[in-house]
């Protein structure tokens, strides 16, 4: 933390009864780490589209970012934002005809995802799709599963980057662990 944060902290705990400002600055600190850490992955995590179709339009996969720190920011987690659902199933649409139901909730997406941004519907959207409560429930299941393969994808993003940094240290002889120097007795 800055002197600057540091300073803004020391201000804000003026305000918290002396005996709780330990347990509270403790908090504040063990915190920051979390949401630096979700922030970062809300940013990096990889988006997940169909294998047979990787293009993405640059708007959407901005647009993915923004939403998955929407999500961060309201505690929100376990579910893949409309953005990204939207990059799958526009990346599916092109690989193969869908189903009806997965047309609708293709759709139902995409209108959610103008609205988000500000766009006008093309006529055809126009009219408020409502999905059944089947729809609904492969909708949700799909954002969950959506979601587990990005997690999934990070986290073998994250140990392959470890095994490198590792395999790196190796070969320059460093060994990664911090310890202690002592003095001469």
């Amino acid at each position: 933390m800055s002197d600057a944060e540091d300073s803004q902290l020391q201000n804000l705990l003026e305000a918290v009864p002396e005996n709780l400002r330990g347990d509270v600055r403790k908090h504040i600190h063990k915190n920051t780490g979390k949401m630096v850490e979700k922030v970062v992955k809300a940013l990096f995590k990889p988006i997940i589209v169909h294998p047979g179709w990787k293009e993405v339009p640059e708007n959407v996969l901005r647009d993915i970012r923004i939403q998955r720190l929407q999500q961060v920011l309201k505690g929100e987690e376990g579910e893949a934002t409309d953005a990204e659902a939207l990059a799958y199933l526009s990346s599916a649409s092109m690989v193969a005809p869908m189903r009806s139901e997965w047309v609708r909730i293709y759709e139902y997406v995409f209108q959610r995802y103008l609205d988000w941004n500000g766009i006008p519907r093309p006529e055809f959207l126009r009219e408020d799709i409502k999905l059944s409560k089947y729809e609904e429930s492969e909708l949700k299941r799909f954002r969950i599963w959506l979601w587990d393969q990005a997690e999934r994808a990070w986290k073998e993003k994250m140990k392959k980057m470890k095994k490198e940094k590792g395999e790196s240290n190796a070969c320059t002889g460093r060994s990664g662990a911090k310890g202690k120097i002592q003095k001469g007795r």
